[in-house]
């Protein structure tokens, strides 16, 4: 995800679809507030490379 920050109207939304419609405007703003540095510590996060780009499996089962 590629975004500068969470809009209050986004967080209100999506506070809403995970059922907490009664979120007061300052909890919103809050919450829009620490999402927005979520983002951008999990956007740091080393990726794990495609399963393509492993190396070939060198285990043998012993017969």
């Amino acid at each position: 995800m590629n975004r500068e920050g969470w809009t209050d109207g986004e967080m209100a939304a999506y506070a809403a679809a995970h059922g907490l419609e009664n979120t007061s405007p300052e909890e919103i703003e809050r919450m829009a507030m620490l999402a927005t540095k979520v983002t951008a510590v999990g956007a740091r996060l080393p990726r794990v490379p495609s399963k393509e780009h492993e190396p070939a499996n060198s285990f043998k089962v012993p017969q």
